[in-house]
């Protein structure tokens, strides 16, 4: 299978493994995971036909009501300022809304794109115009949007070197695609492997590092505006919770009475080391932003 991202014939096999969720029954799907040889991209082959979307999966359920003002303040952040007069976002993969109602509240002129047709329904109910499909089905004119965002998106796409190519259409001269996706080359997935949170096979398809966007970007004709390791500590205390689940010595079965997902005290205690990682560019999330 050629690489999804730059289409190159050779990679390298890395390992197989089964999703975490569906990997404890008698005789779980495995899947195989390769590295591209030239952009370095990470990702499953064959893809899987089904992404195994469970039914209560937290991005396709109806959102709460409230607006909080840590939701803003990181979505300022992410986008890296606020809107001028009628100015457009496109949130893809906008799930239930609830990322999209904020930004309207912030004064952007909003639209979203969502395949999940339950995550549809709840942000039309919102009030909110999402299109139920893919980006390439919506056949936005171009030049139309100041920002476009995949937040936690890119990596559940089959081919993101086509979705890219499709945002850079849609975008007006000077806009940008701000995209949030997990970083390969982060010290949890080095260290954890097949235990790694953000691996979430076989819903992650492709898996990228800060060279593998980047290569991406210029292949198509964007500029780098912005770069961000931004990791918090939900990766490192769930991928320690999956390790230990894993196994039954002595240290896994204290490892997993400690709950690290579920007891606020670990996350405070590991936002130092956490820091350090992005710091290092090893953490576990990049944020990148792309300009027109």
């Amino acid at each position: 299978m050629k690489c999804p991202l730059c289409h190159h014939a050779v990679s390298r096999r890395l390992f197989r493994t089964a999703s975490f969720d569906t990997g404890r029954g008698p005789e779980p799907q495995k899947y195989t995971l390769r590295r591209c040889g030239r952009c370095g991209l990470i990702f499953i082959s064959p893809q899987p036909s089904d992404s195994s979307y469970p039914d209560d999966y937290r991005p396709h359920q109806k959102p709460k009501e409230k607006i909080s003002r840590r939701k803003i303040k990181r979505l300022t952040d992410e986008i890296a300022g606020s809107p001028g007069r009628s100015n457009y976002l496109l949130d893809i993969g906008c799930g239930a809304g609830s990322d999209l109602r904020a930004f309207r509240q912030m004064g952007w002129t909003v639209k979203g794109i969502e395949v999940n047709e339950s995550a549809c329904d709840h942000a039309r109910q919102a009030g909110l115009e999402v299109f139920c499909g893919t980006l390439t089905q919506a056949r936005f004119p171009d030049n139309t949007f100041d920002i476009v965002r995949l937040r936690h998106v890119l990596e559940h796409l089959a081919d993101p070197d086509r979705t890219l190519a499709e945002i850079k259409r849609i975008l007006k001269p000077g806009g940008r695609v701000v995209i949030i996706t997990p970083n390969i080359r982060s010290f949890n997935f080095s260290f954890f492997r097949q235990y790694w949170y953000h691996l979430d096979i076989p819903r992650h398809l492709c898996l990228f590092n800060e060279a593998s966007l980047k290569q991406s970007a210029f292949r198509l004709g964007f500029k780098i505006h912005r770069i961000k390791y931004d990791s918090g500590t939900k990766g490192l205390r769930e991928s320690i919770q999956r390790w230990a689940t894993n196994h039954q010595d002595p240290l896994s079965l204290l490892l997993q009475s400690l709950n690290f997902p579920r007891i606020s005290i670990f996350k405070h205690l590991f936002a130092p080391l956490t820091l350090c990682l992005d710091t290092l560019r090893w953490g576990d999330t990049i944020r990148i932003v792309f300009k027109k």
